[in-house]
C-alpha cells in the first residue's frame, strides 16, 4: 500500500482544508482526514474518485449528443476534468459557487 504524501495544507477563515497523494489518487479533505471533497486517479482521470461523480456520468444518457455541458460547483475539478476526458467534443462550462460571510 503506498504512503499518504501531504501536498497541501491550509487554514483559512472558514475552514481548513488538505491535499493529499496516496499513489496515484490525489484528495481534497475538509477538514483534513475527515471529509473527502473530491478525490481524483490521476493516472487515469475518466475513473470517478467518489460514488457523486461517477453518478453524474448518467447524465449523458438523458440527451442524444450533447453539445454543451454545464457544472454547478467546481470542488477540486475532479468532475470537468471527468468529463473532459470522456467527451472530447462537449463544451464544458462550471460556475463556481460560494458563499463569503464576513462578521
Amino acid at each position: 500500500m503506498p504512503e499518504t504524501e501531504v501536498l497541501f495544507k491550509k487554514k483559512t477563515g472558514f475552514n481548513n482544508l488538505s491535499v493529499t497523494r496516496e499513489g496515484s489518487i490525489v484528495t481534497l479533505w475538509n477538514p483534513p482526514g475527515k471529509i473527502k471533497q473530491t478525490s481524483v486517479d490521476i493516472a487515469n482521470p475518466t475513473l470517478p474518485g467518489l460514488e457523486y461523480a461517477s453518478n453524474c456520468i448518467l447524465s449523458l444518457v438523458f440527451p442524444p449528443n450533447p453539445k454543451s455541458l454545464l457544472v454547478l460547483g467546481l470542488g477540486g475539478g475532479a468532475v470537468p476534468m471527468m468529463f473532459y476526458h470522456l467527451c472530447k467534443d462537449i463544451l464544458i462550462d462550471t460556475a463556481i459557487t460560494g458563499v463569503i460571510i464576513k462578521k
